[in-house]
């Protein structure tokens, strides 16, 4: 019988049973951090697409955030103008014959301009 190592104990592992591959940091190339995080990354797909859409929904609200805070500080003629409603222009043309009739009722109308 063999006596279990300690960073077997750790990870939770037997020698026996080799669940995880486990790389020894000095034979790993590169850099050791960069190499278990992509590891880690690889073998975690679900987390990948939550983190994947946290971050999508996360810049959609700073951009927002962004673009409203330009609006209000930068010109708020922008923001004013996207909150209120515009007054519709309304063009009005007596037929022919009801001319001075029609346009009499049309002048009495409060907020007729010329």
């Amino acid at each position: 019988m063999r006596a279990l190592q300690p960073i077997e104990a750790i990870r939770g592992i037997s020698a026996r049973s080799q669940r995880h591959t486990v790389r020894p940091l000095n034979r790993m190339p590169g850099n050791a951090r960069t190499a278990i995080s992509l590891q880690q990354a690889a073998a975690s797909p679900s987390r990948n697409l939550l983190v994947g859409c946290m971050l999508f929904l996360m810049t959609l609200i700073v951009s927002f955030a962004a673009v409203l805070t330009y609006n209000a500080t930068v010109k708020p003629d922008n923001l004013y103008n996207t909150l209120s409603t515009e007054t519709p222009q309304v063009v009005a043309t007596p037929a022919q014959g009801e001319t001075t009739e029609a346009m009499q009722r049309i002048r009495a109308i409060p907020s007729y301009r010329t």
